[in-house]
């Protein structure tokens, strides 16, 4: 509904006008929420949509680094798991939590009553095979020598009768086949394959071994019912071990650990395993004690980047030079140095702006400000470096 009073219509034709000037001039315009300098400077931008701040950097000449940041875990170097290769009850624990241990000590026992006595029986019959074997032995011997006794004998008539120049042709002929005779048992008896006791010899060998088989199970089977300590170190038993406790057959029941070997543990992604190698050397600081650092070499890194073989990564600390003493489960923070570029020019990151693609600054030059593309290399921690574009000296726009 139209009004229709003189000065209403007045006032809404000079509010019009008013508002028409101040849109043609500029000086009402929405926000374009952009960082402002606190000073004015005309600016010439070819399209590309940068943000302007307020402080000016200076491009310098120094070094770019570029650093990966990691956590890890000081453990002891030198471990070893224990484990029994049967299963049972624990009826023996010959050691407590914390004993310091040496290599060949028993630490702990299963139930091994029925393994006793098995390796007992194979000794016994062990034993048993010996026996044969000697009797086999000693009895092939003693045909051997009634052999060559009876040679003997039968060489010693054939001597007589021929000697002899009465004696009857058909004597002196059974006297020869008699020598042969003794002869052939002679060899016989000494390549050991006529008659019963030769033949016993080898079966004695063989079953002398089979039983020397037997009684080696038998006996690894009992050891596999005692715990025996691999290393020297201190001993960190199960928390539910005790005696009577039901043990599974290759399932970790302590370990030996020893903690003057001492090693950083990490587990980390693939993303920052790209950037480390094994033999690289690290910076490391203890949590609780910072600004305290010590140097460290990766040894082993997870594959594909290293040849470990679990998804560990391993640092082993330098402390010839330090006064440090790691404990063991202290946190450490690491840091390696994957990157540097020495002598180049540089500019802070936060100076540096991406857009499609490409890389910008903001120059301020001659009390204008304009935008320059400018090629970079490497991007550090907090520096980025200038390849091209930008010469050592000139002043762009920052936050």
């Amino acid at each position: 509904m139209e009004c229709q009073h003189p000065i209403h219509r007045l006032w809404l034709r000079s509010s019009a006008i008013l508002l028409t000037a101040l849109l043609l001039s500029g000086c009402f315009w929405p926000d374009q929420k952009q960082d402002q300098l606190s000073f004015t400077l005309p600016a010439t931008f070819s399209n590309v949509p940068l943000s302007v701040g307020t402080q000016t950097y200076t491009v310098a000449r120094g070094d770019v680094l570029l650093t990966q940041t990691f956590d890890g875990i000081v453990q002891a170097g030198t471990q070893r798991e224990l484990y029994f290769t049967d299963g049972g009850p624990v009826t023996v624990l010959h050691v407590q939590n914390g004993d310091h241990v040496e290599p060949g000590q028993i630490l702990i026992e299963l139930d091994s009553a029925e393994a006793s006595l098995d390796v007992a029986q194979a000794e016994l019959g062990f034993q048993q095979a010996q026996l044969r074997l000697t009797q086999a032995q000693t009895g092939d011997t003693y045909s051997l020598q009634v052999a060559q006794l009876n040679l003997q004998i039968a060489q010693l008539n054939l001597q007589k009768l021929q000697w002899d120049p009465n004696a009857p042709r058909d004597q002196i002929e059974v006297a020869q086949r008699e020598v042969a005779l003794a002869q052939a048992t002679v060899d016989q008896a000494q390549k050991g394959t006529t008659n019963s006791d030769s033949v016993d010899v080898p079966i004695a060998e063989v079953q002398l071994q089979l039983a020397q088989l037997a009684k080696t199970r038998a006996q690894r089977v009992l050891a596999g019912l005692q715990l025996r300590a691999p290393i020297s170190g201190t001993l960190r038993l199960g928390q539910d071990l005790k005696v009577g406790f039901p043990v599974e057959a290759y399932k970790e029941v302590a370990r030996i650990v020893d903690p003057s070997s001492l090693v950083i543990e990490s587990n980390l992604t693939a993303a920052t395993q790209q950037f480390l190698a094994e033999g690289m050397t690290v910076q490391m600081e203890v949590k609780l004690l910072p600004g305290v650092t010590f140097p460290g070499k990766i040894t082993v890194l997870p594959q594909p980047y290293g040849t470990g073989s679990t998804p560990v990564t391993q640092i082993i600390p330098d402390l010839k030079n330090s006064n440090l003493t790691l404990r063991e489960g202290s946190g450490v923070t690491i840091r390696a140095e994957v990157g540097r570029h020495s002598n180049v020019l540089w500019l802070p990151k936060a100076a540096v702006q991406t857009v499609g693609g490409k890389t910008y600054v903001v120059v301020r030059q001659d009390d204008r400000l304009h935008d320059q593309e400018v090629q970079v290399g490497l991007v550090g921690d907090e520096r980025t470096e200038i390849v091209s574009g930008l010469s050592e000296g000139a002043q762009v726009m920052g936050p």
